[in-house]
């Protein structure tokens, strides 16, 4: 149960925890472990460097094991909290050609903000895309101006306006204390779920691993993912060597910056649902397929039979990692949500501010760097069971319960947070060549001994390949 008491603390201990609850434990001494530097790393009571660390952590775990299966090699991995903080913070440090392409500068007034409402209360409406900047203006009968949407914010009651904004299918939240949340109903729900639920779907034979110049050489993903956190599930397997395809409707937007930073190391092909041809294509795709990862809303795929049970029973031995914002059941399983909102609802904002300041966490993003690693961490540890015993497996991950973890490994003491930056150190950064021009980008944090992580493609433009294996 969540506190906001300043416990004692052990990185390891909380690590062996995570690799317990995946099935892992230490892999079988697969690899020797290190971590450099400590929160707090930037004025956050949050352990942010500590909670990405042990996600990379734990997912590099599953990297060295199915290294170890594949070779009887082991191995070293080295995580550097610092290196890990920075992570959270790449989406806004991307430059194409020097310019840079942060996504924010581009939101509006109702892209993305907090706002107090007639009861006093706080909420975060996020309107960056154009669909649902209409809709929320429309709601709020206002312009898209500041002061404007100030008044109209004060003609409702918080809740009331939560409930409004997500009947029209557009993202806002209210700011909750953490212990407000788990004792909503889906708050509860997620409580009582791990922070990586692994399901096994169906039996079948083992599929081992067979010899690959990388651990996960012939691993193939098709990442039906979009926006930030399901991509980065993919663009973290790519990093030791699977083989991924984006595929994306040719009909939604997209914002540069979040399609820059979670596609690196990918191919990318429009898929349509309802195209015949397209999805005749997409069954001989999925024939040769080992990770399907899906990111839309609770049921969206699943109505056009695309869901991990549907695909499981067409493709024995698939591994199907969905992602959403609050849960894939539970009353608010439908509801669409971003990283900003999981950290409202969670506890994370009002802690961060106060509950009458709230804020976001120094980083900005949190959740969708944690939701995406520990996605990641989930297919890996799902394809090992698949190596040693055989079975199809659902991965379910979400924003608020990797908020909700984040919070219980407790919170730093207050003297230490005063005297940390207010922000994160720059990090180093790569450059690649890709088709879009020359793009400096944040690294993978993750140092192997053996099987250095780095990504063989650039970046691609959606729908740049065909839609097939290469």
């Amino acid at each position: 149960m969540f506190t906001d008491a300043v416990s004692e603390f052990s990185i390891t201990d909380h690590l062996d925890q995570l690799l317990q609850s995946v099935g892992l434990g230490r892999a079988g001494a697969a690899c020797q472990l290190s971590f450099a530097h400590a929160d707090p790393l930037v004025r956050s009571p949050h352990r942010l460097g500590a909670a990405t660390a042990i996600v990379l952590a734990a997912q590099a775990v599953g990297i060295c094991e199915i290294w170890r299966m594949r070779t009887k090699r082991t191995q070293t991995i080295a995580v550097d909290l610092a290196k890990a903080l920075q992570s959270l913070t790449s989406l806004y440090l991307i430059t194409m050609n020097d310019h840079a392409v942060d996504y924010r500068m581009h939101l509006g007034p109702i892209g993305g903000h907090f706002g107090q409402t007639g009861d006093g209360r706080w909420i975060f409406l996020v309107g960056a895309y154009p669909h649902h900047r209409d809709k929320l203006l429309s709601l709020l009968r206002c312009w898209n101006e500041p002061e404007s949407i100030r008044d109209a914010l004060l003609k409702w009651n918080s809740l009331e306006l939560e409930d409004a904004a997500n009947e029209l299918k557009c993202p806002a939240a209210v700011v909750r204390s953490a212990e407000e949340w788990r004792a909503h109903p889906q708050g509860g729900w997620l409580q009582a779920k791990p922070v990586v639920e692994i399901r096994k779907l169906n039996d079948t034979a083992p599929v081992p691993f067979d010899a690959g110049q990388r651990p996960l050489s012939g691993i193939r993903v098709l990442d039906m993912a979009y926006v930030l956190a399901g991509p980065l599930v993919s663009r973290t397997m790519s990093e030791q060597g699977a083989e991924v395809l984006h595929l994306q409707s040719s009909m939604l937007p997209d914002l540069l910056g979040i399609y820059l930073d979670g596609n690196v190391g990918k191919r990318s092909a429009f898929f349509d649902l309802g195209n015949g041809e397209d999805e005749a294509k997409f069954g001989e795709l999925l024939e040769r397929t080992d990770v399907v990862v899906d990111s839309y809303r609770a049921g969206s795929l699943a109505r056009r039979g695309y869901s991990a049970e549907d695909l499981a029973a067409r493709r024995p031995g698939l591994i199907h990692v969905y992602l959403n914002c609050y849960g894939a059941e539970g009353p608010w399983a439908a509801r669409g949500g971003f990283d900003q909102l999981s950290q409202c609802v969670s506890g994370v904002a009002a802690t961060e501010g106060g509950f009458a300041t709230p804020r976001l966490v120094p980083t900005y993003l949190i959740n969708d760097y944690l939701a995406g690693y520990l996605g990641a961490l989930g297919a890996l540890a799902a394809l090992i069971r698949r190596a040693r015993e055989g079975g199809s497996y659902s991965v379910r991950v979400s924003l608020a319960r990797s908020s909700m973890w984040m919070q219980d490994l407790g919170l730093l003491p207050g003297g230490q947070v005063r005297q940390a930056p207010e922000r994160a150190a720059p990090p180093d950064l790569i450059s690649t060549a890709t088709p879009f021009g020359r793009m400096q980008h944040v690294g993978p944090v993750t140092a192997y001994s053996d099987t250095r992580a780095y990504w063989e493609l650039p970046v691609a433009p959606v729908g740049a390949h065909p839609l097939a294996w290469t």
